[in-house]
């Protein structure tokens, strides 16, 4: 791949790197890790989640984008639209875009999700207001 095939501002080490070497962060107590940041693709992000058995994401709703979980490790119960599903590594689901949904570890549980925005990608949010998204979404004022 030519220097000019590569995203301005990118590098090979930038697109091609081991899951845990991606940015970490915490959110709704689970570990979180960027490995394709947003802000440096036109449509995607990718990240690694890492969540302990009986911990959970918050149910919420994406408007502007679609998902894919890979499930590396552990066991899961995944609920889409008021179903759920319980699905084990390694597994693979797909979340629609306004689809209201969640997940919940029911092993301690690593999975990488892909999201891929309809239109314009939207920038990331700073460590305020992902503190300020956390808590709404959790406290159910989504």
């Amino acid at each position: 791949m030519s220097e000019t095939q590569i995203r301005k501002g990118m590098k090979i080490e930038d697109i091609a790197i081991r899951l845990e070497e991606g940015q970490a962060y915490k959110m709704y107590g689970n570990d979180y890790n960027h490995l394709l940041n947003r802000e440096d693709t036109d449509r995607i992000e990718s990240e690694l989640v890492r969540m302990e058995a009986g911990k959970k994401t918050p149910n919420h709703i994406h408007s502007d984008l679609e998902q894919v979980y890979i499930i590396l490790e552990g066991k899961a119960l995944l609920e889409l639209e008021g179903k759920s599903k319980e699905i084990e590594a390694p597994a693979f689901a797909y979340i629609p875009r306004n689809s209201d949904h969640r997940i919940t570890a029911l092993e301690d549980l690593s999975y990488v999700y892909v999201s891929c925005f309809f239109d314009k990608v939207t920038p990331n949010r700073t460590e305020e207001e992902r503190v300020v998204y956390e808590k709404k979404l959790v406290d159910g004022d989504s």
